[in-house]
């Protein structure tokens, strides 16, 4: 399937933003706390969203598509997103230290991710998923989800060819949820 250029470069532009606000705010973060300072020199490679765009486009049209039978809801599209910057490893550190590799380019992935689940393609900061719900439970689970999900990110092995998007979407259709739950538990008596 043929692409609108205009779509193209819609996204290109939305993962580029992504990426700079990302590590504008790394850089922020780091003049705070100490153990982010070591992310300062990272950079992003040639091309990056480009690269993830086009990977997201061919993805979409090949695979996912013909697969679902509804429209491709923001669920599954933070989940190729998220995915594919994990694979691409779009940020790479002065060091080539692969771990701290690995877990800023994690870090990138979810925030990415998270920016487009919640429908603001633009900058989202970590504090945008704020746990102030009134249930102390309610935001213990939800840190440990997430903890867990960036976790898995940053495991993942950036050559394997599998890209579980479709079960990946589930967890954001989950976040979804939960912020949603999130506002009927912080106004519940």
């Amino acid at each position: 399937m043929a692409r609108d250029p205009a779509e193209i470069a819609k996204r290109i532009e939305e993962l580029d933003r992504g990426i700079k606000s990302f590590l504008a705010e790394i850089n922020e973060i780091g003049n705070e706390l100490e153990e982010f300072r070591e992310y300062y020199d990272a950079s992003p490679i040639e091309n990056a969203a480009s690269i993830i765009a086009i990977l997201h486009f061919e993805i979409v049209d090949e695979y996912i598509k013909p697969a679902v039978h509804e429209n491709i809801d923001r669920h599954k599209i933070a989940s190729i997103t998220e995915l594919l910057i994990v694979k691409v490893q779009p940020l790479r550190l002065s060091n080539a230290d692969e771990v701290k590799q690995r877990y800023l380019n994690a870090l990138l992935a979810f925030t990415v991710a998270a920016s487009l689940e919640m429908g603001l393609y633009q900058n989202v900061n970590w504090g945008t998923l704020e746990l102030d719900s009134a249930s102390n439970e309610f935001n213990e689970n939800f840190s440990k989800i997430i903890e867990d999900h960036i976790c898995y990110l940053e495991m993942r092995d950036p050559d394997s060819f599998e890209l579980p998007i479709i079960s990946n979407s589930e967890f954001w259709r989950l976040v979804d949820f939960a912020m949603q739950m999130k506002g009927f538990l912080y106004f519940s008596p």
